[in-house]
């Protein structure tokens, strides 16, 4: 259903839909940005890792330090995951959405 909105004195069909459209393709690109973020943590985390293991700290510290890498890791993947799926989502839709 399109919005209809005051501008100039008189009523514009559509508009309040084009500011949403507008609204959510700027949403879109935002997460775009994040998840390439999110994709460089990762990769800073898996090169700590390795200096990680290369170093000469002691095995318990460094198994310590690699558990919080580790769960870290986690998190980004899942974040990553979870952009993924709604930019999945959101592709979906605008393939569907008739024009």
């Amino acid at each position: 259903m399109r919005g209809l909105r005051e501008g100039d004195g008189e009523k514009v069909p559509g508009k309040r839909w084009d500011d949403m459209a507008a609204l959510h393709v700027a949403y879109l690109a935002s997460l775009r940005q994040h998840r390439d973020l999110m994709d460089g943590l990762c990769e800073t985390l898996e090169e700590l890792d390795r200096i990680l293991e290369a170093s000469n700290l002691p095995p318990t510290d460094r198994a310590l330090i690699a558990e919080s890498l580790g769960r870290h890791m986690d998190h980004a993947r899942t974040i990553i995951a979870e952009m993924d799926r709604v930019l999945a989502g959101a592709l979906t839709a605008r393939q569907s959405c008739p024009r």
